[in-house]
Formats: structure tokens, sequence, C-alpha cells
């Protein structure tokens, strides 16, 4: 998001946004484990990150 930035940059909307498609890629990501800890349900993995979308 930083790379095409302008003088809006910092919306927290979008930050918002991004937040929570990463617990739902989280989400996603941990449904097909079995036994899932407490350590993996507050852990956020890289691919957890969507990367960001130019503006």
């Amino acid at each position: 998001m930083a790379q095409h930035k302008d003088e809006h940059f910092g919306n927290a909307r979008e930050v918002r946004n991004v937040f929570e498609q990463t617990l739902q890629r989280q989400a996603d990501r941990l449904i097909h484990l079995d036994n899932v800890t407490n350590r993996e349900l507050s852990t956020i993995e890289a691919e957890d990150i969507a990367p960001a979308q130019p503006a």
C-alpha cells in the first residue's frame, strides 16, 4: 500500500479491511487442521496476509 500512497494514505477503513481479510485467510487455513492450538489461533502467518492491491 505504501508504494501507491497519495495524500489520503492511512485510510483506517482500508486498514480494517486488510485486517479482516487477514483473519478470514487465517481461519480458512486453520479449518483444515485437526487439533488447533491456542498458539496457532493467535498467530498470523505470511500466507494469511493478502498482497497489497494498487489503488
